[in-house]
């Protein structure tokens, strides 16, 4: 394995050759842009069959190592978007939650193809297995069931491992026979249809080329639709001109309080030593266009208008990543619901209470104007997240809807002021490459390939056409395994 800048000639591939009966051949070479989720389960899965080289921005794990410049909605989490070794599996414990069956509708794959290497990625990516969880979710619904939730806004529950896994870490990939480079991938280099190979920058900026059978671009949401602008303009290719078009995310945020009179707060935080970690449930209500909100019971003290809580914001999450940090120890201090947060996932404890804050995730219509793209002043990545007027209104009436189903349960409600503008990013950045039927509204196809290029993909959030109402680490983990199979049934 090689760390650091390549040199730019030909015989520092460090090339590995296999003997079979004295015929002596070489394994194509696959090349894998990012080392993060999907980077990183795609190299251990084609090591052993290919000859593969990872191009990462950066050899620590830290934020993104180029500029990015948010317009329109804020980011509000931060990093939201990572580099280095492991990616943003570094950085966050990743929630695991199955799309439903409604959500593929504009998929050119359907849930079925998909599920087997849905149930492949639960042990990948938490130690245990996809029966287990379901299993303990199953029990976790019918007591939801038995409260008072009725069972049709019950969606798929999401599963948090109690230990965050770095991927390229637990799968070791670093005693593996994988070339690792530090640099920038730029764009790629296509004769007749098909890639050649790859332009990067190393660390201090100077270019060079690396030869490739296949290329895997696996940078992200926000990376990769610049690898595949800067080919469309060195190419002229038609086929990419979506790329950086559909973007989308999940506005989430801290919107409301009530006060239920069935106990939810014993079962919030589901914590099961048999899955190792905790299952929580989202409440789900969708219109008829298939815009679904969920939102989350998370147990709250007793406050009065005005309160903090109105910021819609959890200083947890600037914990997370800087455990020290005197500014947010001073924060939790002040703030019972996240002690009382804090006391669930590390200690288990379920203090009593009537009061909860709704956290609202929700998904989104994809935009067709190019959301991202490359800053030409910075050399960056501009981010244009737009929650529109029309949109707002939309959640508003589906919420409403949500309370009122509810019935009985709900002693008393307020929404907290302005909530609709402080909604802020789930740091899932998805659909800027989607996988479409046909060129006119995506980048790769069914398989992951690009568009009019035969031997090169594309797999990871980019790729999403939908992704319902929460995390996606799952789907593109599952999306890696796809793509492997299908380059090692190639190969074979």
């Amino acid at each position: 394995m090689r760390h650091g800048p390549a040199k730019p000639h030909a015989s520092s591939h460090g090339v590995r050759r296999h003997r079979h009966n004295r015929c002596e051949t070489m394994p194509q070479k696959v090349v894998i842009v990012g080392a993060g989720l999907a980077g990183s389960i795609l190299a251990a899965e084609l090591a052993q069959t290919f000859d593969v080289t990872v191009v990462e921005l950066a050899q620590q794990n830290g934020n993104l190592a180029v500029p990015l410049t948010d317009l329109s909605q804020p980011a509000g989490l931060s990093p939201h978007v990572g580099s280095g070794p492991g990616g943003t599996s570094a950085l966050w414990n990743n929630g695991l939650i199955e799309l439903e069956d409604d959500d593929y509708a504009s998929w050119p794959i359907s849930r079925q193809e998909l599920l087997p290497y849905v149930a492949r990625a639960y042990p990948l990516l938490s130690g245990v297995s996809r029966e287990a969880v379901t299993s303990c979710y199953d029990e976790l619904r019918q007591i939801h069931v038995d409260r008072g939730i009725p069972q049709e806004m019950i969606g798929n529950g999401l599963f948090y491992p109690q230990r965050r896994r770095n991927l390229w870490q637990s799968l070791r990939l670093a005693e593996r026979p994988i070339r690792f480079i530090t640099g920038r991938a730029r764009r790629l280099l296509i004769d007749n249809g098909r890639v050649t190979g790859l332009v990067f920058e190393d660390d201090v900026g100077r270019p060079h080329q690396i030869s490739a059978d296949h290329v895997i671009l696996s940078a992200g949401g926000l990376s990769t639709p610049l690898v595949v602008q800067a080919t469309e303009k060195a190419f002229s290719l038609s086929s990419l001109e979506a790329a950086g078009r559909h973007y989308i995310d999940h506005p989430m945020g801290m919107i409301a309080k009530v006060k239920l009179q069935s106990r939810f707060y014993d079962i919030w935080n589901f914590r099961q030593r048999r899955i190792a970690g905790a299952l929580q449930t989202p409440i789900v209500i969708r219109d008829q266009s298939g815009l679904k909100i969920s939102v989350f019971l998370r147990p709250a003290s007793v406050v009065s208008h005005g309160d903090r809580r109105d910021r819609v914001q959890s200083v947890l999450v600037n914990l997370r990543n800087a455990p020290f940090k005197l500014s947010a120890l001073a924060a939790l201090a002040g703030s019972r619901d996240d002690i009382r947060d804090l006391l669930s996932f590390k200690l288990g404890l379920q203090l009593p209470t009537d009061y909860y804050v709704l956290r609202l995730v929700a998904s989104e219509v994809p935009d067709t104007h190019r959301s991202v793209y490359r800053d030409e002043k910075t050399d960056g990545i501009v981010r244009d997240w737009r929650i529109t007027e029309g949109y707002l209104e939309k959640l508003s009436s589906l919420l409403q809807q949500l309370l009122d189903k509810l019935g009985g349960i709900v002693v008393e409600s307020r929404f907290f002021d302005q909530w609709g503008k402080n909604l802020h990013s789930a740091a899932h950045h998805s659909g800027t490459c989607r996988m479409s039927q046909s060129e006119e509204d995506g980048v790769c196809d069914s398989t992951c390939q690009i568009f009019g290029i035969s031997n090169a993909y594309i797999c990871d959030g980019s790729t999403l056409p939908s992704t319902g109402y929460a995390n996606t680490g799952l789907t593109i983990a599952a999306l890696a395994l796809r793509l492997s199979d299908h380059l090692k049934q190639q190969a074979a």
